[in-house]
């Protein structure tokens, strides 16, 4: 199948774009100063919301074109290419995610005492439609990526036997995996919380990450619009800037208005849409910059899945060292950033990156075992 460039054919566009992502997340839990001064803590909240939704179009992006691969190639005309396009994403993903989510059962056992009610989270099954449990309320943005992994590529497979024009199946699959979940938001109650129960549903939000297909889609296919995209990359990060002044302005947004419910997603999307063409076409920099986005880009899935954990124990230990409010603030965010990124970096060296080397081995190779005892019965 189509795979992945290897370390040493790295693009720097989409690592940069994934270390800016990875550093809005973790600035918006971190940083001091929400409570003295609110338009802070709004600055805050919406840094954390742009750097997930960044992550959703680059993620669109580079599983699009993987796809795309595929799909061209005629190896997804098959099962078998299906099947091995989930491995490797499976292979990817989802170790170092029930790592930390049996971490997180842990500390609630320890916390309160009980064990909590995670059952669906171990097939992301917590939120499909709403609304978002508060239990390791990280993973609302891993289910939505989960679940566009394994819906897009079936409905890729369909619509390419039905209509025997790759061109044709991808356009029908997209308009129907941005349009779809548009319908859906609009029937969400009003009352509901924007944030648990509209932001972080599951089968409402796979736009988001359809919108980087359009982008992958439009680079293998129409390379003079991608050029003209190139040049307007500029119009959409004015645009999204315009989005990060208009949010701080109001300070909230409501389930009750349609549009905050329904329309304001498929904006900011397309706003990060248009601004990451020339991102995504950079060159490599010489220096240290380069090895620096590299290394935060490589260790940011472990950085997005560790910071609850080292949280909430960095705020524990500062409570019982008895650190004044203000203090805390501080300590909390300097404390987190030390050591939120070397266990990231450990985690990735010794678990992440030894288990997601087996996603290119055939599965006789991984379960040698469970191979013959196939064969031999």
């Amino acid at each position: 199948m189509g795979t992945k460039p290897s370390n040493k054919e790295r693009l720097f566009g989409p690592d940069l774009i994934r270390a800016l992502a990875i550093v809005l997340v973790l600035a918006s839990h971190t940083l001091p100063g929400g409570t003295e001064y609110p338009i802070l803590g709004v600055a805050r909240y919406y840094l954390g919301f742009l750097g997930v939704e960044i992550f959703f179009v680059l993620s669109g992006f580079l599983i699009g074109g993987i796809l795309l691969d595929e799909l061209y190639s005629d190896r997804l005309a098959e099962i078998s290419g299906i099947l091995s396009f989930w491995k490797r994403r499976w292979f990817r993903t989802l170790p170092n995610y029930y790592l930390f989510l049996l971490i997180a059962i842990f500390l609630d056992r320890l916390s309160l005492g009980k064990f909590p009610d995670a059952g669906r989270y171990f097939w992301f099954g917590q939120a499909l439609y709403y609304p978002t449990p508060t239990f390791f309320t990280l993973a609302w943005s891993l289910s939505i990526e989960e679940w566009f992994y394994l819906l897009f590529p079936l409905a890729l497979f369909v619509f390419a036997k039905l209509l025997k024009s790759p061109p044709a199946a991808v356009l029908s699959v997209i308009v129907i995996f941005i349009v779809t979940p548009v319908i859906l938001r609009f029937f969400l109650p009003a009352t509901a919380n924007w944030t648990m129960g509209v932001k972080a549903v599951t089968l409402p939000r796979l736009d988001a990450i359809a919108y980087g297909v359009v982008l992958a889609f439009t680079k293998r296919v129409h390379p003079g619009i991608w050029r003209v995209l190139t040049k307007f990359s500029p119009v959409g990060m004015i645009a999204v800037l315009g989005l990060f002044g208009h949010f701080c302005h109001f300070g909230y947004v409501t389930s009750d208005s349609i549009f905050y419910r329904v329309f304001y997603f498929c904006i900011v999307s397309s706003c990060l849409a248009l601004a990451f063409p020339r991102i995504l076409d950079l060159t490599e920099p010489a220096g240290r910059w380069k090895v620096i986005f590299k290394k935060l880009s490589l260790w940011s899935y472990s950085i997005y899945l560790s910071q609850t954990p080292v949280i909430g124990i960095v705020d524990l230990a500062l409570k019982h060292l008895g650190v004044g409010y203000f203090q805390a603030h501080i300590d909390r965010c300097i404390l987190t950033w030390l050591l939120c990124i070397p266990l990231s970096a450990l985690v990735y060296r010794v678990f992440e990156k030894p288990l997601m080397d087996l996603r290119d081995r055939p599965m006789k190779s991984i379960f040698p075992k469970l191979a013959w005892k196939t064969v031999e019965g």
